[in-house]
């Protein structure tokens, strides 16, 4: 049975703490390389990383735009259900949440339908890369199985500098004031929707010291 340490899934008091708790935090800031975040589907949290310096600092950290959502790159596992596995390299913006707990995860989708091996919109291959999900706070096993997190973003609906509404895929908000290379400014407010229904959401700035419940 593939059961995880629940000491390195991200608890809900961890993110109420830097959500709510500490009032300090919940004051828009601008979001730099570093940042710390979440998934509501997820069960690890991701620090975002930066491909190409934008050349703007606050506090000697470099400053992220709506424009940095870009996926490490993933291997695609293609048959019967589509879907992806983590890759090995870290080349993108954002890599893995750890494991998904979407309904709708295409590995999920053949395993609730109970799909035989082979046929039509279940598994090409015997499928082992699931774990058992644990409760984070108690670590009691809950017995159903999750699937290797790889982030999925479609281009949404976006307000252009014209008032016009463009398709792109991009993180959500935005500074309306301060933009960098012509993308806004990235900032704590702004979210990112994943296919398979997580909202990925900042606990962190990038730039404010980082909470004790991350440090190694």
């Amino acid at each position: 049975m593939n059961v995880p340490p629940n000491d390195s899934f991200i608890k809900p008091s961890t993110i109420i703490k830097l959500t709510e708790e500490e009032v300090w935090r919940k004051e828009e800031t601008y979001v730099a390389r570093g940042a710390h975040m979440y998934c509501t589907m997820g069960t690890h949290e991701e620090v975002l990383n930066q491909i190409e310096n934008h050349g703007v600092y606050v506090n000697g950290q470099s400053l992220m735009t709506v424009d940095d959502c870009v996926v490490s790159s993933s291997e695609n596992i293609t048959g019967n259900v589509n879907y992806d596995e983590p890759g090995n390299e870290i080349d993108g913006n954002l890599y893995s949440f750890g494991f998904c707990r979407s309904l709708i995860h295409p590995q999920k989708v053949a395993e609730i339908n109970n799909i035989p091996l082979g046929q039509p919109g279940g598994p090409p291959v015997p499928d082992g890369s699931y774990i058992f999900d644990v409760e984070p706070e108690s670590g009691s096993l809950l017995g159903n199985k999750i699937y290797p997190c790889v982030p999925k973003f479609d281009p949404r609906p976006m307000d252009t500098s014209r008032g016009n509404l463009t398709l792109a895929t991009r993180w959500s908000g935005g500074s309306p004031n301060v933009t960098i290379q012509g993308a806004p400014a990235l900032t704590t407010s702004s979210c990112l929707y994943c296919r398979w229904a997580g909202v990925i959401k900042f606990l962190t700035n990038g730039m404010d010291p980082i909470p004790p419940e991350f440090l190694p």
